[in-house]
């Protein structure tokens, strides 16, 4: 399964041999503020319908250069302003982002504010601050991938199988808690 990695130019001409794309954000664009490369890379697969069709469930993204970082990107700021910035005007993730992988619950976490809390048996895990604002997230991207699926003139039928893979990826990440 051919896989890119993107951080830079060309992903449309790159992405016709790829099966997953994985879009990485670097940490100079991060610290400057600078969403700009970041949006042209996704714009590059949502505008274009092949694209759109052929990487449904199969984008991930990560932050290159912040692995020596003890933080985990949810709890640094710049990632986070950046992040929510790129969203603002790129909100299509829940049609793309791999659901069966850890890049779901980061871009909720990423979108959301979280707290770092303990549990009885000593594990780490982080909560979501305010269910409020975890569900007005959530509807901007359903709203992002509606508005997606509009443009691309989908059916009823595909609305609502994506609409219930990501009901089932957020039902996933609350399992157990």
């Amino acid at each position: 399964m051919p896989i890119k990695f993107s951080n830079g130019l060309h992903l449309d001409e790159e992405a016709v041999s790829a099966d997953v794309v994985i879009i990485e954000f670097s940490k100079r664009e991060i610290e400057v503020g600078q969403i700009g490369d970041a949006l042209d890379r996704l714009y590059s697969i949502s505008d274009n319908k092949d694209f759109f069709l052929k990487f449904e469930d199969r984008v991930d993204f990560a932050f290159e250069g912040f692995e020596n970082d003890p933080r985990e990107v949810y709890q640094i700021a710049e990632c986070i302003k950046f992040f929510r910035t790129l969203t603002d005007h790129w909100p299509l993730w829940f049609h793309f982002i791999n659901k069966r992988t850890e890049s779901f619950a980061l871009t909720l976490r990423l979108l959301a504010d979280v707290e770092i809390v303990a549990s009885e048996d000593g594990r780490v895990g982080y909560g979501f601050k305010d269910p409020h604002q975890l569900g007005a997230v959530i509807q901007k991207l359903f709203d992002g991938m509606n508005a997606l699926y509009e443009g691309h003139q989908c059916t009823e039928f595909q609305i609502e199988a994506m609409s219930e893979k990501v009901s089932k990826a957020i039902d996933s990440m609350f399992e157990g808690s």
